[in-house]
């Protein structure tokens, strides 16, 4: 299923606890032995908005499809919920190449400088259509943990199971419409 994803959406309820880290999505297989995955998802890098004084989680997302990996993360206030149970999703649409975040059925803000969705890119700039898996490597999912850790690929110190909860991960094979998302929270 995962090596014929195109476009996606991830869906879990999280509860983190109030430290700590780590994967809590990792579909391994990919070409760099450092990071060995060809997507995952991971809460990491607190940032504080020097202008609010809020703090900022960081919600990363890391794909590798065709033997290019980018990095789209989201940071937002909204994912620094702490013990608490809360909702969040991503997806990516291959028609536009723009990736979203939700918490709680509400999309988290995603544009960039000029105002504009933010979207991944091909060595061209332009968006970068339909993701494509599949690598012989592939073979595993692991909820809770970095692929290249459970795997003895790669055991930096930082690279820890994720010390929360998890429940009700469901992987879609296309991006759902913010409807069918707030649908799904409820």
């Amino acid at each position: 299923l995962f090596n014929e994803l195109e476009s996606f959406t991830f869906s879990a309820w999280i509860k983190r606890p109030a430290t700590g880290s780590g994967a809590f999505f990792s579909l391994n297989g990919g070409v760099d032995s450092f990071w060995w995955c060809t997507l995952q998802f991971i809460f990491d890098n607190a940032y504080k908005n020097e202008e609010t004084g809020i703090v900022d989680q960081q919600f990363n997302g890391r794909f590798e499809s065709n033997g290019v990996a980018q990095w789209p993360n989201i940071q937002n206030p909204a994912f620094s919920v702490v013990d608490k149970w809360f909702h969040v999703v991503r997806t990516y649409d291959a028609a536009t190449g723009i990736y979203d975040a939700y918490v709680n059925g509400v999309k988290i803000d995603n544009l960039d400088g000029e105002g504009n969705p933010k979207f991944m890119a091909n060595a061209e700039g332009e968006p970068l259509g339909a993701l494509n898996f599949a690598n012989e490597n592939m073979n595993a999912l692991y909820i809770g943990g970095w692929a290249s850790l459970i795997d003895g690929k790669q055991a930096e110190a930082w690279m820890t199971y994720f010390n929360g909860s998890i429940d009700e991960v469901r992987m879609y094979n296309k991006a759902l419409s913010t409807e069918e998302i707030a649908k799904l929270y409820q």
